[in-house]
């Protein structure tokens, strides 16, 4: 908050305030009985206070029209005549103020007290009088928001792509963030319509992840968009997606810089997961090694900690994070505590998807006629570790 004094109080009653300008900065006046407390937040009130002892308004000033006239907050350039509306209370120590309405981060507000008139009880409350104090709530400065990480981070990604997530640093504006988002072809053409328009933009609770979803439509083979327009991405084609700086964090500040991922584009993958064709690597008891599973194909990141359970040989559910292996082909479960011998199982929701969307149940896109699904909503893998 900013705080300054104007000369004229300085002749008229002598001002004087701290050297630092924080929030809730008290103003002095010399010869007067009289301290402003200035607020520490929009919402926040503006007390006057007299010294020890001094004496308090009366109940005729406290009740009536002159404590309204002679104690003042106002927008500074609109000036003392037009104070700001809102209520008084007089309490033991203090007059207080509360506008009606919160302060606004950036304005200049002023304060008059005219002591005679509030204290005293005695003379006539000036209509316009030259400000107490001056101060400005200042809006908290925050970082510029910045592009974490894209999902998936691997540089070969599958015709079929289903999903991009983009991670951001500090929570977004939720809408119009489509219009910053471009895919680019090798000879920096862009891709017509590569990406789901959707109503709304598909944010996680905290507006940090952004689910960047390619056109179902034309990925699908044989669908009315993929008949017309094609699939966005072309086997063995280089693209780079482009998160543009008009994008917008929740305070309104741009994005720091554009954000690019280049990849290349490989075989779909047009196949159901099948979780009992990918291979552990059991940990050893007494460690907290990750147990190591590997898939062979990228599986998708958005719900894994949800769709992948770590139980013991008694159906206790064993603490720990599950998240994607390094090579992103595969996922590795970390313990919160160590291993202990014995016999586990891995469950595993059916629900769970690799990057195309092809789940555990059926594939996104299965050729026609050739569709499997499975009614299960769970399979389980048994591992165990050894107390060798």
């Amino acid at each position: 908050m900013k705080l300054r004094v104007l000369g004229a109080m300085l002749v008229a009653a002598s001002i004087h305030l701290p050297p630092a300008s924080a929030l809730g900065e008290v103003a002095e006046v010399r010869r007067s009985p009289v301290r402003i407390v200035l607020p520490t937040a929009p919402g926040g009130s503006v007390d006057v206070l007299w010294q020890s002892g001094g004496a308090p308004p009366g109940e005729s000033v406290a009740s009536g029209m002159r404590l309204a006239a002679g104690f003042r907050v106002y927008v500074e350039a609109a000036g003392a005549a037009s104070p700001m509306v809102g209520t008084y209370e007089v309490l033991p120590d203090r007059v207080r103020f509360t506008p009606r309405f919160p302060l606004r981060e950036g304005t200049a507000y002023a304060v008059s007290f005219d002591t005679d008139c509030i204290l005293a009880g005695t003379g006539a409350c000036a209509t316009a009088t030259a400000p107490d104090a001056v101060f400005k709530l200042e809006a908290p400065r925050h970082e510029a928001a910045r592009i974490a990480a894209v999902e998936p981070h691997s540089d070969r990604l599958p015709v079929n792509l289903l999903r991009f997530y983009v991670h951001f640093t500090e929570p977004m504006a939720a809408d119009y963030v489509h219009k910053h988002i471009t895919l680019l072809r090798a000879d920096g053409t862009t891709v017509r319509s590569p990406f789901l328009n959707l109503a709304r933009s598909l944010w996680d609770p905290e507006q940090k992840r952004l689910t960047v979803l390619l056109d179902p439509g034309r990925i699908k083979r044989g669908v009315g968009p993929n008949v017309e327009a094609g699939s966005p991405l072309v086997e063995g084609e280089t693209y780079t997606l482009r998160v543009g700086a008009g994008l917008r964090d929740a305070h309104g500040c741009a994005l720091a810089r554009v954000f690019e991922k280049r990849f290349v584009v490989t075989v779909a993958v047009h196949e159901r997961i099948d979780p009992f064709a990918w291979s552990m690597s059991p940990p050893a008891s007494g460690s907290r090694e990750p147990l190591r599973v590997a898939t062979g194909l990228h599986l998708d990141s958005g719900r894994l900690g949800q769709t992948i359970r770590v139980l013991t040989e008694t159906d206790e559910r064993v603490a720990g994070d599950v998240a994607l292996s390094p090579d992103e082909v595969g996922w590795q479960f970390t313990p919160a505590g160590a291993w202990r011998p014995g016999a586990y199982r891995i469950e595993i929701r059916t629900e769970i998807e690799d990057v195309s969307g092809n789940s555990v149940q059926s594939a996104l896109d299965a050729p026609f006629g050739r569709a499997i699904s499975l009614r299960e909503e769970e399979l389980f893998l048994p591992f165990v570790v050894s107390d060798k």
